[in-house]
């Protein structure tokens, strides 16, 4: 019987990437299931001003790393009553990782 040859550098380079490709759609698919992943699930904050303060304080999901506002924007269409949704663009300091931060401003309610 032969020896079965061991795997050349390139195969396992490959197997390598795509397992790193995977983890990162696995993380791109529990990353909407967070709180402000999605429209469908903002963090409440009590006023526009703290939208950007609290997008600061998020960090990369797949290397803890600082975060750096790309854009905020006001969504159009939110329900009436609900209070203004806002969308904040982030993409992180060290792997450039892209993502999406939802904020729905909620005024406090009057005791």
């Amino acid at each position: 019987m032969t020896a079965k040859k061991p795997a050349r550098a390139r195969t396992l380079r490959r197997a390598a990437q795509n397992d790193v490709r995977k983890l990162g759609q696995k993380l791109d698919r529990l990353e909407v299931e967070l709180p402000g992943g999605s429209p469908a699930r903002p963090v409440a904050v009590a006023s526009a001003s703290v939208v950007e303060v609290r997008a600061r304080a998020e960090r990369c999901l797949a290397c803890e790393g600082e975060l750096i506002i790309r854009a905020h924007e006001a969504e159009r269409g939110a329900p009436a009553g609900h209070g203004q949704l806002r969308r904040v663009d982030l993409a992180c300091a060290s792997c450039r990782r892209p993502r999406s931060l939802w904020l729905r401003i909620e005024p406090p309610v009057a005791n």
